[in-house]
């Protein structure tokens, strides 16, 4: 199955109880890559560093939590086992640049490494 992803994001609707991620984060970026998915009939997940590969409809709590460079390996034992329990094949990451935006770089990290270490095709797009 493929995928697009993008990360999550630090402005979160802070309701309490379980909200569907897709509603959770607040962000342009994401709301953009979501509907690219649905208009190009492939899944959506977003890359968050406190739960890994979230589905638009899987529900979470309000957290405030980045992926930081000490949780990059953790986080990508969870990302792999993720990728072969819903057959994800193919990653498409909607992505900042890691060079120019430094706290993307984990993230870049954890799905670069989950991706080749699961034979998973990883392609990113730039924003």
């Amino acid at each position: 199955m493929k995928i697009y992803c993008t990360i999550c994001c630090k402005e979160k609707r802070r309701d309490e109880g379980l909200l569907p991620a897709i509603e959770r984060y607040i962000s342009k970026r994401i709301r953009r890559v979501y509907e690219l998915s649905k208009r190009d009939g492939v899944g959506f997940r977003i890359l968050s560093g406190k739960f890994g590969l979230l589905r638009p409809e899987d529900r979470i709590p309000w957290y405030d939590q980045k992926l930081l460079p000490p949780m990059v390996d953790d986080m990508i034992e969870v990302v792999k086992r993720q990728l072969k329990s819903q057959g994800i094949t193919h990653v498409v990451f909607f992505a900042k640049d890691k060079e120019k935006f430094k706290g993307w770089r984990p993230y870049h990290k954890v799905l670069e490494k989950a991706c080749s270490e699961s034979g998973v095709k990883l392609e990113v797009i730039e924003l």
